[in-house]
């Protein structure tokens, strides 16, 4: 009877056990799965949350043509261009370029909305004489297809609608002020359109780092070059600074010699914070460089 009682005992305390460890596993689960819940994935960033005005060059540093930093379509004979007349764009154009696109954007701004992106749109033919429909100029920003809010005419034939062969015509546009020029962009005409702004933007941002490096460059060598001074002053200290140190100790006499180093009888240490009053000295036979050394 106690043989069975104990085996009793026994199979009931080990199924306890078991109970009790599930138990623990399930909640252990349950609260990693909580957890994780209440864990915010961290933000993506890509290309179009760079900031441009932080990435700029200066002016007069870059060297792409217009055509590299425009977006180019071909509707049946109508070659189109549009080239965004954003400073962070216009800084990686050569420096006659870049001008150019500067003076065309500030004649035409008043003359547009004052929040707008401004693109300088053109059309070009080889063709005897073809016609245009300015606003069928359209860009799709984030999938969503954007209208011009201006237009404002370059040339003089612009509103005439119509392209003389082998000439241009140009108008300045303005879309609105979210579309950001560091994502995809297409630019659409009537039912073409081109994806090409995507190399273009792979083509800007090399250009923007490559403008960059001189600069950098000589910020780096000023920086040196002001370290490297700051070194020599403590190593070869100017006349007055000289004698702020040898006025700390009147015994020590120093002769100047035609070389402009100074014959000293003594060697001058400045003055200890926590012995204002003694100076070490002790005498040199030949002419001694004074000692700068900060003594603690």
């Amino acid at each position: 009877m106690n043989l069975k009682t104990s085996l009793a005992k026994a199979w009931i305390s080990s199924r306890i056990h078991s109970c009790r460890r599930a138990l623990c596993v399930s909640s252990a689960l349950g609260m990693a799965l909580a957890t994780s819940a209440c864990v915010i994935a961290p933000a993506v960033v890509g290309p179009e949350s760079i900031n441009p005005a932080s990435v700029m060059p200066p002016t007069g540093y870059g060297s792409l043509l217009q055509t590299e930093v425009s977006m180019s379509l071909v509707s049946k004979d109508l070659e189109i261009l549009v080239t965004p007349l954003e400073e962070s764009v216009i800084r990686v154009t050569a420096p006659d370029t870049e001008n150019r696109l500067r003076g065309i954007a500030s004649a035409h701004r008043a003359a547009l909305p004052q929040d707008g992106r401004l693109f300088l749109v053109s059309f070009y033919t080889n063709q005897a004489d073809v016609a245009f429909v300015p606003e069928e100029i359209q860009i799709i920003a984030q999938e969503l297809r954007v209208l011009p809010t201006g237009i404002a005419p370059v040339t003089p034939g612009w509103g005439q609608r119509r392209v003389l062969q082998r000439q241009t015509e140009l108008a300045v546009y303005s879309f609105p002020s979210n579309i950001n020029l560091e994502s995809e962009l297409v630019l659409v005409y009537g039912f073409d359109r081109t994806h090409s702004w995507s190399n273009v933007l792979t083509r800007i941002q090399s250009e923007r780092a490559r403008a960059r490096e001189p600069v950098e460059r000589t910020n780096i060598e000023d920086e040196s070059m002001d370290t490297e001074k700051q070194v020599e002053r403590l190593i070869r200290p100017t006349h007055s600074e000289r004698s702020s140190y040898i006025a700390c100790a009147p015994q020590c006499r120093a002769t100047r010699l035609p070389s402009g180093d100074f014959r000293m009888p003594c060697e001058v240490l400045p003055r200890s914070p926590h012995s204002p009053d003694r100076v070490s000295s002790y005498h040199h036979d030949t002419p001694q460089p004074l000692d700068l050394r900060v003594h603690r």
